[in-house]
Order: structure tokens, then C-alpha cells, then sequence
């Protein structure tokens, strides 16, 4: 009962509940008879955001099991401490535990980060060698995504090619590099491939190929894909709504990018500094401007980005006064 009610706690981020429950877990003398139930709380804590008490929980655990660690491993990448995630890994290897694909797939993410080349290569040929790779479309895309973000285009494309079994995400973690790397056509070359596949492109997908269009300047390109979404009736979120509009705006069709941009739900700040640098782009420096404002008069709070368009928007127009006045809203 008290694991289920864990797992719900670190779900929901029930902080308080989690340690009520903790307490009468010690009060009960039950944890030091159930690894489940303490690797439960380390979860819970870490799911929390709760890194010390989640320390705690596990150093005072009579036994440690690769359950515990992946744990805290896992909690310390989610609050964007990678380099805490591996020094766990090095301490999980340093009692003999050996990791499963849970871990690898975790410290694969945390390598990716801190673009630590080698100790993600050796996980690789450890992964290689346990015969992991061959079932598990989930560390495989770890992979493909740590050599990406460490800048080994090829290594990224060898495991790509290894795995026996593809799915959306593992596709998308390759499309997603090259068009990161600026090479659209062979971006766009996957994402065919992929729907000969039989598969169906994600949010994820369509936000890196229409990315990829904007940086080829390919509007046919784009205009097919956009059409594919608004086929299908695929929700246009605030994300994706955005990506339609930088690709209309770079490939030079920028009444097209406006007329999706008025019709979007929702407009987070990038998506108004998108529109933006369109207008200042193509030289309509006061359409940049009038944004700008218009922007403001919905509460929607510029940032450097924003300044930086309007401000060029002003120095465009010759408009002096405008550009005196954004600069002392900076």
C-alpha cells in the first residue's frame, strides 16, 4: 500500500503526503526490511525535487539495488544536475552494481548534456556488448541523441542504422539532428523515409521538418507539409503554430506566416518574436513596431530578443524617437 501511495505522491508532486507516509514508514521499522519500499521513497523524493532527502533515504538503506540508484539518477537530470546524475553512476560502479537499460538511458541523457564524449562511447560498447541495443528502441534513441548533442554526426547515424526496430521517437532524435546541423534536404530525406515506414510524425516531427524547411528556404516543401497537418486535423498547438510561422516567414512568404500567426490559440513570447524579426527581415520595420506594441497591450512581457528586433525595426525606419523610447523600457 505505502509503494502505490509513493508512486502517487512523486506524481503528483505531493511533497508533504510523501514524507507523512515516510514517517510512519520509520515509525513501523518497515524500511529496513523492503528495498522496494525504500527505493519507492528515493523515488518519490527525487520526483519531488527533494535531492538531499533522497540521498538520505538511500544511504540509510540497509541494501542498495540498481533500482535505488537509477532512481536518484534519474531524479538529478530532472532538476537539470547531470553532473550530480553521473557522480551517482560512478558510486552505483564503484559497489558492483551493474546497470540496466533503465540507467544507461539516463546517464546517456545527463552525457548528452555536459557533452561528456567518452564515458557516453563507453556505455555504448557496454550496451554492445550486453546485446541491449538489439531490443530496446529507447536506448538506442539515448544514443543517437548523446553522440548528437556531443557533435559526432557519424556515431549518431552508425547506431541509427543498428537498430533492428524504429519507432516515431527514434526517427525524430535523427531527423532532429540533422536539421539542428542546418542540413534540411537529408532531414526531410528521413522524414520520407519514415512515413514509407508506415509511421505517423509526432509534434515533435513536424516542429524539426518544418524547422528544416525554414532553413532551406523550401516553401513548396512546407506549404505540402502544412497542408498534411491541416488534412489530418492535427492539433496545432502554440509549438508547432510558431514552427508554421518561421517557416513561412524565411521562405519569404511572410503574409502566409501572418495569417497563421493572427490564427494561433495561443502566441507565447516566441512566437511574437518570431512574427517580429519576420516583419524587420523583410524591411517592414513599422508592422515590427506595431507589434511590438500590440504585444505589450496583451500582457505578454518582451524580452532580449524582442528589444533586439524592434530596435533594429527603428534604426530601419530612421525612427528615433521609437527606439529612444524601447530603450528605456530596457
Amino acid at each position: 500500500t505505502f509503494t502505490c501511495i509513493l508512486k502517487a505522491c512523486g506524481s503528483m508532486r505531493a511533497i508533504d503526503k510523501g514524507k507523512q507516509i515516510h514517517n510512519e514508514i520509520v515509525s513501523r521499522g518497515l524500511l529496513e526490511k523492503n528495498i522496494v519500499l525504500g527505493n519507492a521513497l528515493v523515488d518519490m523524493y527525487a520526483k519531488c525535487g527533494m535531492l538531499v532527502n533522497a540521498w538520505k533515504v538511500l544511504n540509510e538503506l540497509p541494501v542498495r539495488n540498481v533500482v535505488s540508484w537509477s532512481a536518484l539518477i534519474a531524479g538529478c537530470i530532472q532538476q537539470g544536475n547531470d553532473q550530480e546524475a553521473l557522480y551517482c553512476y560512478e558510486r552505483m560502479r564503484s559497489e558492483g552494481l551493474s546497470p540496466d537499460a533503465i540507467t544507461f538511458t539516463s546517464v546517456l541523457k545527463a552525457c548528452g548534456s555536459v557533452r561528456s564524449f567518452d564515458l557516453g562511447k563507453g556505455i555504448h560498447e557496454e550496451v554492445v556488448r550486453k546485446g541491449l541495443l538489439r531490443k530496446d528502441t529507447i536506448l538506442g534513441t539515448a544514443l543517437i541523441d548523446m553522440y548528437a548533442k556531443c557533435g559526432s554526426m557519424l556515431k549518431a547515424q552508425e547506431v541509427f542504422n543498428e537498430l533492428i526496430t524504429r519507432n516515431v521517437v527514434s526517427w525524430n532524435a535523427m531527423i532532429a539532428v540533422y536539421t539542428q546541423l542546418e542540413l534540411g534536404k537529408e532531414a526531410l530525406e528521413l522524414y520520407y523515409q519514415m512515413k514509407k515506414q508506415g509511421l505517423v510524425g509526432n509534434k515533435v516531427t513536424f516542429v524539426s521538418v518544418l524547422d528544416a524547411c525554414a532553413n532551406e528556404g523550401l516553401l513548396g516543401e512546407g506549404q505540402t507539409i502544412h497542408a498534411l497537418m491541416s488534412k489530418c486535423a492535427y492539433d496545432v498547438d502554440v509549438i508547432v503554430g510558431t514552427a508554421i510561422v518561421n517557416m513561412y516567414n524565411n521562405c519569404n512568404s511572410l503574409q502566409d506566416g501572418k495569417r497563421v500567426f493572427d490564427l494561433l490559440p495561443e502566441r507565447n513570447i516566441i512566437s511574437w518574436n518570431v512574427m517580429m524579426s519576420g516583419f524587420v527581415r523583410h524591411g517592414y520595420g513599422n508592422d515590427a513596431v506595431l507589434l511590438f506594441d500590440r504585444m505589450q497591450s496583451e500582457g505578454i512581457c518582451p524580452n532580449v530578443f524582442t528589444f533586439i528586433a524592434s530596435l533594429k525595426a527603428c534604426g530601419n525606419m530612421g525612427s528615433i524617437n521609437k527606439g529612444i523610447q524601447i530603450h528605456e523600457e530596457i
